[in-house]
């Protein structure tokens, strides 16, 4: 299930994605006023070169100046440097106007696309149990072969708890459309089959529900989500895996844990849900993602005026969003203490930022936590917290 330091995660992705895209289009409207001054050879007065360059250099120097604002603020004396400057000014704010619609929408539909990944596992294990059915049932039908054929082999099919997955209508219902590529399945079965845990499992004359558990458990926690050659190939199929793992891991294994004898199709296992509540969730996701980008200048301000001798463009762009985000979850989540902010924002950039960066981070969000209590900027309601607090 969903824990909001993953959230946390998907949203610094998502703001990394949306200022690595605003660098992009920076440099693209540079680029647009360099070239609105390229000489034209046809025209009957052609500019020196020292002209041009002087209007390429105003004309972005204006841009510079001008880029976050709505409008060309400060003018220079020559009209068609500002219409060009305006027109980039235009394009660019179009572009990250659409770009962080996108980001927004693409955070979300990766973070809900956990779920369907955890769906798409529950699929893995019925069809590896459907292929060992298939396998043996081929190599029944050879009539001339010698290779010698236990029925035990049927244990995997048979297990009590692919049973209940397979008779499980909700989750049936979920899984139309799923599927897992013939090829890759008879790979892994072909490698599980190897497992001592499965060649144990076999050894059963007729195995309990209890046995058929402990084979699942190990299936799923010892294979499926470990395993190298699966985890190579979830890896390299999806760039999200290594920090989904431990989730989908957690929701596979405790669905297989909490499958009982008693269970049948009327009375079927929960299925996980990406979160216990996940309006809420989503909407603390979003606005921590809304709020930074709407903050992101002021709160740029406040950072660079903490950093001693040290120009901000000099700091780690993740180090510069982290702070951002937590400042920006400081003053628009009051259920969530500071400490608690400052500790999961830490956490961040010990996993994910440069070496250094915990330390870093760690001192600036101390400094700006006082500063922005003081300024009473910051209020803390609800259970074991005090305003301001």
């Amino acid at each position: 299930m969903l824990n909001r330091r993953i959230l946390r995660l998907k949203a610094m992705q998502a703001l990394y994605a949306l200022e690595q895209a605003q660098r992009s289009n920076y440099q693209l409207a540079l680029d647009y006023i360099h070239q609105k001054f390229e000489p034209n050879l046809n025209s009957m007065v052609i500019p020196t070169a020292e002209e041009v360059a002087q209007k390429r250099n105003l004309g972005k120097e204006l841009f510079k100046v001008n880029y976050q604002n709505e409008s060309l603020e400060k003018q220079s004396e020559h009209p068609e440097v500002d219409l060009a400057v305006s027109e980039a000014m235009r394009t660019y704010n179009l572009q990250i106007q659409k770009e962080r619609r996108l980001q927004k929408q693409e955070m979300i539909k990766k973070t809900e696309g956990i779920h369907d990944d955890y769906l798409k596992l529950l699929k893995l294990l019925i069809t590896l149990a459907d292929y060992s059915e298939a396998s043996y049932n081929s190599r029944k039908a050879r009539q001339y072969s010698k290779e010698v054929i236990f029925d035990s082999e049927l244990h995997f099919t048979n297990n009590a708890l692919i049973k209940h997955l397979i008779e499980h209508k909700e989750l049936q219902e979920l899984l139309v459309g799923s599927n897992w590529a013939t090829e890759n399945v008879k790979h892994w079965f072909k490698i599980l089959k190897e497992e001592e845990f499965y060649k144990n499992y076999l050894l059963l004359e007729a195995p309990t529900f209890e046995e058929d558990k402990e084979f699942m458990i190990n299936l799923t926690r010892d294979f499926i989500m470990q395993n190298e050659v699966l985890d190579g190939f979830f890896d390299e199929n999806d760039i999200y895996w290594s920090e989904n793992r431990s989730v989908l891991r957690n929701m596979l294994l405790k669905t297989v844990k909490n499958i009982e004898e008693e269970n049948t199709i009327d009375t079927p296992v929960e299925l996980y849900l990406l979160s216990r509540n996940w309006e809420d969730d989503k909407e603390f996701f979003e606005e921590l993602f809304q709020n930074t980008v709407n903050e992101s200048l002021q709160n740029e301000q406040l950072i660079s005026e903490r950093l001693k001798n040290w120009d901000i463009n000099r700091v780690a762009m993740t180090d510069t969003l982290i702070l951002k985000m937590a400042m920006s979850e400081m003053m628009h989540c009051p259920s969530i203490p500071v400490k608690v902010t400052i500790n999961e924002y830490v956490e961040l950039a010990k996993n994910y930022s440069t070496p250094k960066s915990k330390e870093f981070v760690n001192g600036i969000l101390d400094t700006i936590s006082e500063y922005l209590l003081a300024e009473g900027k910051v209020k803390k309601s609800g259970r074991g917290l005090l305003d301001n607090q």
